[in-house]
């Protein structure tokens, strides 16, 4: 399959705020995406999860014991039941939040990776559509998900939704996934990458980001084998060291370039 059109980023190195930024607000909430942003970030991951309802709430781990004590599944409990949590993260306080509260808080067209995380059994027909109908409309999105199943539920449902497949290793798999989806790209964790993979994925027509690296060393390391962005906790302080981009604002598009970064 063709590949779908990229996000409305400057050229690489890239760097995105992993769950926002861990520097300020609790990871997923709107406060730490818009931190991220504040930060410098290229642009920002998100991970959503459906509820017992199909609302899509921003939270990583399957249950919210981590950040609220509370050892509900999220995909059984309602939105209702979620949304009055209070969210703790060592002295950072804040509320869990919907998918489309998320994209509407940042600038317009910012670029935007939604990981959809799935645990136990859920309808992967329902929750794509579910995405479906909060992304494909929102310029800047690209879809990722370690799982295959899902992505191919997505690209049924969304032709040119830019999707991008998730590895803990760098595989053939991974990128045969990567070409049958007409994947933006491919996201892979960054311990195993060499610069073999990362130049078949290049001539594949696909730019490989690597999660998650907080370290500048191990950054310029990895943009060094022709890795194209990162994901990271710290997004700040790697977009300082590689070159600061404008910051956007609420209401403009992201297309503003950036001085190329210093190796």
């Amino acid at each position: 399959m063709p590949p779908s059109a990229a996000p409305p980023l400057p050229p690489p190195p890239w760097i995105a705020g992993h769950r926002g930024t861990g520097r300020a607000g609790v990871e997923n909430s709107v406060e730490s995406l818009l931190a991220a942003v504040a930060e410098g970030a290229d642009l920002v991951e998100l991970d959503v999860q459906p509820t017992a309802e199909g609302e899509l709430a921003l939270c990583h781990d399957r249950t919210l014991e981590r950040l609220a004590g509370d050892s509900r599944a999220v995909s059984r409990a309602t939105w209702a039941e979620l949304a009055p949590l209070a969210l703790r993260a060592g002295r950072r306080r804040g509320r869990i939040a919907r998918l489309e509260e998320a994209l509407a808080a940042l600038p317009t067209g910012y670029p935007v990776v939604v990981e959809a995380k799935l645990y136990g059994h859920v309808d992967r027909s329902r929750y794509a559509e579910s995405i479906v109908a909060r992304c494909a409309g929102r310029a800047g999105v690209t879809v990722s998900s370690f799982d295959r199943e899902l992505l191919r539920a997505l690209r049924r449902g969304a032709p040119a939704l830019p999707l991008a497949p998730l590895g803990e290793r760098p595989s053939r798999a991974l990128l045969e996934l990567g070409r049958e989806l007409g994947a933006w790209a491919v996201h892979v964790g960054a311990e195993r990458l060499d610069r073999a993979f990362v130049a078949e994925a290049v001539a594949a027509g696909l730019p490989v980001l690597a999660f998650t690296v907080n370290s500048v060393r191990r950054a310029r390391a990895l943009f060094g084998l022709g890795v194209a962005g990162l994901f990271s906790d710290r997004p700040g302080r790697l977009r300082a060291a590689f070159g600061v981009r404008a910051q956007p604002t609420a209401g403009t598009p992201t297309v503003a370039a950036r001085p190329r970064a210093a190796r």
